[in-house]
């Protein structure tokens, strides 16, 4: 019986990827812890999404499921951002700028106050905007392009981005 438990493993990851949590598999999102995202975030110069979720949110987890689930969504947070994922249920401290905060506290001080709630940050680990509610894939992946472009340090409203007034320099 020993055997067949590794083997028995492999078939229920295949036949069940995991879905969200720090390191999905499956080509999916690879979702990092906070302090681990920022690392990253710097090293690599890569802005960062902060996912704030609860087991608990419907909308959180049809976003998932849709928005974090979309090919092209998926492939834009791979390749520009350092994609971050919070569980507000979680007991585990977040250690930023010298404080060890709960989630609830980091969120409230991140502006979320409700969930879903994303939140953003430049390649410096500094604060850009907060996005709060559900959003689909077709409209986060502009969201996305206007972040990655830097277009609000440029003082393009991303009205102004959205219906090509501007351009700002970005894809």
């Amino acid at each position: 019986m020993r055997k067949c438990l590794p083997s028995a493993i492999m078939t229920l990851l295949i036949t069940f990827p995991a879905c969200g949590g720090s390191g999905a598999s499956g080509g999916g999102i690879q979702w990092k812890g906070f302090e681990e995202g920022v690392k990253i975030a710097k090293s690599e110069n890569k802005p960062a999404v902060i996912d704030f979720y609860a087991s608990w949110c419907h909308w959180c987890t049809v976003m998932e499921k849709d928005t974090f689930a979309n090919a092209d969504v998926v492939k834009k947070l791979s390749e520009d951002f350092v994609p971050i994922k919070i569980d507000m249920e979680s007991s585990k401290t977040i250690s930023i700028h010298g404080r060890s905060l709960k989630p609830a506290d980091f969120a409230a001080m991140m502006g979320v106050r409700g969930l879903p709630s994303l939140v953003f940050m430049d390649k410096n680990g500094e604060f850009i905007t907060q996005i709060p509610g559900y959003i689909k894939a077709d409209t986060f992946l502009p969201i996305l392009s206007y972040i990655k472009s830097e277009c609000y340090l440029r003082h393009v409203s991303f009205e102004d981005y959205l219906h090509k007034k501007t351009d700002c320099g970005g894809k």
